[in-house]
């Protein structure tokens, strides 16, 4: 049985769909910052939390706990310390790793 059989909800390669997948224009300009694009716009929290819909905002801050948990206590307090963009881009980073799902 292959990973994708064993989760019916998960994608092709066997995670779960990143936002860039569907189009997620976070996503992109994600992707464009860091590639070098120069026409993108720097991510904020205002500008991520107006484009993220509940479904994805609940997607990630469901992730921001479990990244928590496995840091030192020396390294949560850093990541409560992170904004809300940053620890996005973490999370999404870890996904494409293959290192969270």
């Amino acid at each position: 049985m292959t990973t994708n059989e064993s989760k019916p909800e998960s994608n092709a390669n066997g995670g779960t769909p990143l936002p860039e997948a569907a189009g997620d224009a976070t996503a992109k300009q994600h992707n464009q910052l860091k590639k070098g694009g120069k026409k993108a716009k720097p991510l904020t929290d205002e500008t991520l939390s107006k484009q993220l819909d509940s479904a994805n905002r609940a997607f990630y801050e469901a992730r921001f706990d479990i990244v928590r948990k496995k840091l030192c206590s020396e390294n949560q307090a850093e990541w409560d310390k992170l904004p809300f963009t940053r620890k996005c881009l973490v999370i999404q980073d870890l996904i494409k790793a293959d290192i969270l799902n």
